[in-house]
């Protein structure tokens, strides 16, 4: 507010106030709250700012004044504020073109976003049918290992061998047969 209630009241500059029922005097509904800043109260300077809550009181109360930002609030969210407030002031041809541009923004950021996701999605898909590819040579490499191993040093039949490595039995006989 840009006005003080009770100037004989007292210092404080917010106000919490909630609805009464008359009878009780028990909060109407507690989850309502009215809260009240009165700004003519806020007497520091950009030097006094210690809190976060010092920062918006001292912008809100200064903004209209200030040519340049100062250094105490140069926080993301404070440029954040001052960029939009500089946008609320352009003219509505200058608003119009900034919207403009802003939507054919947003229309490419969405499109490369989409293409992106897409793009991501079948690498993944191929890097997963790629891996697995992968996966089932080394296995097949490893059982081919292992067959080797038993067909030399064991006396079992390619039958077995073959049940012992998931490698058909034709795969068994062809490597009994390099072995000779």
């Amino acid at each position: 507010m840009d006005f003080v209630f009770d100037e004989e009241a007292n210092d404080k500059i917010i106000s919490y106030v909630q609805l009464r029922e008359s009878d009780s005097n028990e909060p109407f509904f507690d989850k309502l709250t009215f809260i009240y800043i009165e700004m003519p109260k806020f007497l520091k300077e950009v030097h006094e700012l210690h809190t976060i809550l010092d920062k918006w009181l001292y912008v809100f109360k200064n903004m209209h004044e200030l040519e340049k930002i100062p250094t105490s609030v140069k926080e993301a969210i404070f440029l954040k504020l001052f960029e939009e407030a500089k946008i609320s002031n352009y003219s509505p041809k200058d608003f119009m073109r900034y919207k403009e541009s802003w939507k054919i923004y947003n229309d490419n950021k969405n499109s490369l976003d989409f293409a992106t996701n897409k793009a991501e999605k079948k690498g993944l898909a191929e890097g997963l049918q790629q891996g697995l590819q992968q996966a089932n040579e080394k296995a097949e490499a490893k059982s081919i290992e292992t067959a080797t191993f038993l067909v030399q040093k064991t006396t079992l039949t390619d039958a077995e061998i073959a049940e012992a490595t998931t490698l058909s039995i034709e795969k068994i006989k062809q490597i009994r047969a390099n072995i000779k």
